[in-house]
């Protein structure tokens, strides 16, 4: 596994984050794409979780900062530890619009200071190289360009890791804004998934109509009108109990006409209709090679499912000539 988690938001709502105050993802300033995050008071934020901890890793987020709050410093990003606790954050600082990099929270020692301001009402690729050690690793990249490079004490707790990232404050002071293009690569495998992610975007494939496999039935009407809409709607669904049965959807495609595609991902969201056991998968099909992801358990409450592909069906790179072409789906397990 190299890349080990990316959003744009193109499902229209928060999907495997956890909100705290009012986050909300909207259509008001995407970096690509339709959606991004909108975190609007130093009370908002957002929590990603990995099932992974990562001692090494590297980040992209798109930010486009608005404005912060009177009090403590304009904390905008925070990266935790398995225990819950702050190893590293970035601040824009209130004075100067320069990125800092934090050991700790926004209130402990500074250990990077950007050369470039953090531009305010306007997107900036902010991507990160982390080693969390004593003598680690901070590279910062903005916009594409190297902007510190240094080898500093990263590690703020008594784990070396890093687990969950916080889009948002991490308090009740910190900065305002949108968060577009997140993404995380792990150190594992090989190029490009275990390197700087780049300045690219995260762009949306949308449910367009019924595909090979058509065996879950609709709610109402077409199956596929059931499950294309963006934000999701659950009061129409497609639904199948026997294990085996599958559907799959010929997709809209992307808008670039250009560009390398590094992975895709698949966004499902399902749930049981009564108490019991039932399980789910996701299902890509490229021509006439299907690819079943792995086995997610489901109960009575919705959840969302999110599979990472960084090769095809076949085992080969992705080109976008290949992700119009795609059928994604489910299959019942």
């Amino acid at each position: 596994m190299a890349r080990r988690f990316h959003t744009g938001f193109e499902h229209g709502h928060l999907g495997q984050f956890v909100a705290l105050g009012a986050p909300v993802v909207n259509t008001l300033h995407p970096r690509t794409g339709t959606y991004a995050l909108c975190v609007a008071s130093a009370a908002d934020r957002a929590t990603y979780t990995l099932d992974a901890l990562l001692a090494e890793f590297f980040l992209r987020i798109g930010y486009y900062y608005t404005g912060h709050s009177t009090t403590g410093p304009p904390e905008f990003f925070q990266m935790y530890d398995s225990d819950g606790d702050a190893q590293l954050c970035l601040v824009r600082n209130a004075a100067t619009g320069l990125l800092e990099v934090h050991k700790g929270s926004s209130s402990s020692a500074i250990i990077g200071t950007s050369t470039r301001v953090v531009p305010l009402d306007g997107y900036m690729c902010i991507e990160l190289h982390i080693t969390v050690a004593n003598s680690g690793v901070l590279q910062v990249k903005l916009d594409g360009v190297l902007d510190i490079d240094l080898t500093p004490d990263t590690q703020a707790t008594a784990l070396a890791n890093v687990q969950a990232f916080r889009l948002g404050t991490g308090s009740s002071t910190g900065a305002y804004g949108y968060y577009d293009d997140f993404a995380i690569n792990d150190v594992a495998g090989g190029a490009p998934h275990n390197t700087w992610i780049g300045r690219g975007g995260i762009y949306p494939d949308l449910v367009a109509a019924v595909g090979h496999y058509a065996d879950l039935i609709a709610s109402v009407g077409d199956p596929w009108d059931c499950v294309k809409e963006v934000p999701p709607n659950d009061a129409t669904y497609v639904q199948e109990n026997a294990a085996g049965k599958k559907s799959t959807y010929v997709m809209s495609g992307i808008a670039p006409s250009s560009g390398v595609v590094s992975a895709i991902s698949v966004v499902l969201r399902a749930v049981l209709d009564a108490p019991g056991a039932g399980n789910i998968a996701p299902l890509v099909r490229l021509g006439t090679t299907d690819d079943e992801g792995a086995t997610e358990g489901l109960d009575v409450t919705v959840k969302t499912v999110t599979e990472i592909l960084e090769l095809d069906p076949d085992g080969a790179a992705w080109d976008i000539t290949k992700v119009n072409a795609l059928e994604v789906g489910a299959v019942v397990r």
